[in-house]
């Protein structure tokens, strides 16, 4: 699909096209005929464009004032970066950005397609030093027989220290979720036992983790 930089050169080139007719010197009933299809032309072009920008999902921008005032984690769908599925699939891996006003954007993680493409299903804020972010893939396996959903826990430290690496992943305390399936495995139904900001929630107050705040659910 193209993008607007390609739109932009193939509407450039239709008006050469043209251009370069209009020195032919062509008689009035060519000429008509001419504008009528450069009319058709650039409509198709620019449905083309529109269609193109349609396509591509906003991204999902979570204010971070909790945590640093002035900035937001931005959850932005972008291609994989091995792309390996067959032809006419359009997955999606997501970038963790981290944007404050007068700093450079910062990558804070990325989920990679397992299968499906990596959706973001809630956020979370800790004590204005930690972030949480619950993801979810479905799932398809023939050689585990399984078919569903899985989660996955994220946990970020603040790292004030640094603006090019602001937030270090806690995989120890990621680690106390579990694995996140969900769905039907070896023809027995699983349920995640923390698919939603509640359950989170109360987990972390389990391992006395308290004072949280909800940014999106």
């Amino acid at each position: 699909m193209p993008n607007e930089q390609h739109c932009y050169n193939e509407t450039r080139k239709l008006r050469r096209m043209i251009r370069d007719a209009d020195r032919l010197g062509f008689i009035a009933d060519i000429q008509m005929v001419k504008k009528l299809i450069f009319s058709l032309l650039l409509l198709s072009a620019s449905e083309l464009c529109f269609a193109s920008a349609a396509s591509s999902p906003s991204p999902l921008v979570i204010p971070a004032d909790q945590i640093k005032e002035g900035c937001t984690v931005e959850f932005i769908s972008e291609r994989p970066t091995n792309e390996t599925n067959a032809p006419g699939s359009q997955p999606h891996e997501i970038a963790v950005k981290w944007i404050c006003k007068g700093v450079a954007t910062a990558t804070i993680d990325r989920y990679q397609v397992e299968g499906g493409s990596p959706q973001i299903i809630t956020t979370l804020f800790l004590k204005r030093k930690i972030f949480v972010a619950l993801a979810k893939w479905p799932v398809t396996s023939h050689a585990s027989d399984f078919q569903g959903d899985f989660y996955k826990v994220y946990i970020y430290k603040y790292n004030r220290e640094s603006n090019t690496h602001p937030f270090i992943r806690d995989d120890k305390m990621m680690d106390k979720f579990g694995l996140g399936w969900d769905g039907v495995k070896d023809g027995i139904t699983v349920t995640y036992p923390f698919k939603d900001a509640a359950l989170i929630r109360s987990r972390l107050n389990q391992l006395k983790i308290i004072n949280m705040n909800r940014t999106r659910s």
